[in-house]
């Protein structure tokens, strides 16, 4: 289920870099919206077809007030955006560091951290991950992992324009091999039971597709450029369906779901059977 659940996300990366060719160009100095649609699109897809949430508290007859105290952490949500705004601004020019810009960043994120350790029901919750030592060290892999994807996403098309001489339709279709490997890849890392075997080519694919990337040069054959691009798909679509599974505990039979308005306790039938 996983896999197919996955699967569409990848549908977007497979048509978006050919189509991106026929986009209007961004102007000396200015931004393309190409980066930006995608996710207005997502945003008017979900205020437009997604249900509403319903606390279970509300659910369970209790009062309107106390189901929606603590539901949502406005301040922090505002805090982590304003925090990760500035540092991005301030990444945008690394050959022209923009140094005023860490000050407020880095005030932004001290008060976050402040906040989140106060809030009842945090954006962040940073108690959780200081107690979860495996999960800490399963978002900071995920998230290195994806600073090395998405730089090659994002910097691969570049450099076959400017370095390799493509337009940006070639360069979109030179990209396609990294998103349909990772489509594919996707629905079998649904199948796969283990952690480490994912996580283990997910690594040798990291390594050997920047092993790849010091040999590229201008005149490189494209065999080479396509496999080069397939190479960064394969983590960005195996792992996390492997990983999602295994990685999240079965909730006791006290958290389980029941019919609404019943008080009897829940069914154990689902529970493993004993041993004869």
């Amino acid at each position: 289920m996983l896999g197919r659940l996955s699967w569409p996300r990848w549908r977007v990366p497979r048509s978006a870099p050919p189509s991106a060719g026929c986009w209007p160009r961004p102007r000396a100095g200015g931004r393309s919206s190409r980066s930006t649609s995608p996710a207005l699109l997502a945003l008017v897809g979900a205020l437009a077809w997604l249900p509403a949430d319903r606390d279970a508290r509300a659910a369970h007859g209790a009062a309107p007030a106390d189901a929606a105290r603590g539901g949502l952490d406005p301040f922090g949500i505002a805090l982590f955006a304003s925090a990760l705004t500035c540092a991005m601004f301030f990444l945008l020019r690394l050959d022209a560091p923009r140094w005023p810009l860490l000050a407020p960043t880095a005030a932004l994120t001290a008060v976050l951290v402040w906040w989140q350790l106060r809030h009842p029901r945090p954006f962040i919750d940073l108690r959780m991950l200081a107690r979860n030592r495996a999960l800490a060290l399963t978002y900071l892999r995920h998230g290195l992992t994806y600073l090395v994807i998405y730089c090659v996403l994002y910097g691969y098309s570049q450099w076959l324009e400017q370095g390799h001489g493509f337009s940006s339709f070639h360069a979109g279709l030179v990209m396609l091999p990294m998103s349909g490997a990772a489509a594919l890849c996707s629905l079998a890392g649904a199948r796969t039971k283990g952690i480490r075997a994912p996580l283990t080519v997910a690594a040798a694919c990291l390594t050997a597709g920047s092993a790849v990337f010091l040999l590229l040069h201008g005149t490189s054959p494209l065999p080479l450029l396509l496999v080069a691009g397939a190479l960064f798909g394969i983590p960005q679509g195996w792992p996390p369906p492997a990983t999602k599974p295994p990685s999240t505990p079965r909730p006791p039979p006290t958290a389980w779901a029941r019919p609404p308005g019943s008080s009897a306790p829940p069914s154990t039938s689902a529970r493993s059977p004993r041993p004869a």
